[in-house]
């Protein structure tokens, strides 16, 4: 079922306000502006924003669909799964919130052509010398 927007209304400054429906009052709205769009629900009170200079914010409550271990913060660090056991945090027996887990993806393909790079270089450098 494809959505029939009613208006793409032309705000100020070339921003678009994009809704289903004859108004926008009461219902789900799209704000595409220069930097940033926003989707807010029809009380606009909950709502995700995308920026250029600020990033994303959610408004209201966010559930996130996934293992606790695979939220990740700055690509480096996930939630410890560690949390979970409802074991207290301890001076004896700390438990981190947060993980280290560095990205390794890829990192064995990266390795076997550095690995053949390196051997060609070597087979180019013993043809020259002889």
């Amino acid at each position: 079922m494809a959505l029939d927007f009613g208006r793409i209304v032309n705000t100020s400054n070339r921003n678009k306000l994009l809704y289903q429906g004859k108004t926008s009052e009461g219902r789900t709205k799209v704000i595409l502006e220069k930097d940033a769009i926003t989707i807010a629900d029809a009380k606009s009170i909950n709502g995700l924003t995308v920026t250029n200079d600020f990033g994303s914010g959610f408004v209201g409550p966010v559930s996130f669909a996934s293992d606790i271990g695979e939220i990740r913060m700055s690509m480096l660090w996930h939630l410890n799964r560690a949390m979970l056991t409802a074991l207290p945090s301890t001076i004896y027996t700390p438990i981190p919130v947060l993980k280290e887990s560095v990205p390794t993806f890829g990192i064995t393909e990266m390795s076997a052509s550095v690995g053949l790079a390196i051997a060609g270089l070597a087979v180019a450098a013993t043809a020259g010398a002889s």
